[in-house]
């Protein structure tokens, strides 16, 4: 790796904002959209803040952050990101190394900590099946969902899943 290289690394993990950890983390566990990677990410700031979290706000597929969704098309230009076909986001080697060998502050762990445990628990759910979890743990939060009627055709998730999220 050149010193330039380095040092790019060096200064986004200094200045990444905590969203930028929770979409890296995530998206290096499980490719995602960016439907998935706005109610994952709601799950995991409602965890770490303990309720809904600041900042989310109701959309036409429900909880929305635009800091989040900032942080998906930062992390894509700077080359931390790509966006298959398919809309889904994974890592790119640059994005790995930041997320793996830079960002090992505190904050970094823990966001990483609990992104692992709550995406790793959704690891085998489709994006409706996500979103329908989150409309479940956030009605609040759908007053503008254009899905709502089809989200609710997709609640086959039992409660289980809802109760082992880390608290």
């Amino acid at each position: 790796m050149t010193s330039t290289n380095r040092e790019i690394l060096e200064d986004k993990a200094q200045n990444a904002a905590l969203s930028d950890k929770l979409v890296l983390a995530l998206v290096s566990r499980r490719p995602s959209r960016a439907t998935a990677i706005q109610k994952i990410g709601l799950l995991v700031n409602s965890v770490l803040s303990g309720t809904v979290p600041a900042g989310f706000e109701p959309h036409f597929f429900g909880g929305f952050n635009e800091t989040i969704d900032a942080s998906v098309e930062e992390l894509q230009e700077e080359g931390f990101l790509w966006q298959d076909d398919a809309g889904a986001y994974s890592l790119t080697p640059s994005g790995k190394s930041l997320l793996e060998d830079y960002l090992t502050d505190r904050e970094s762990t823990k966001v990483k900590e609990l992104t692992e445990q709550i995406a790793g628990r959704m690891a085998n759910l489709s994006d409706r099946e996500i979103i329908a979890i989150a409309y479940e743990m956030f009605p609040e939060l759908t007053g503008k969902s254009l899905i709502k009627e089809k989200v609710a055709q997709t609640r086959r998730f039992k409660n289980a899943q809802l109760t082992t999220l880390p608290r």
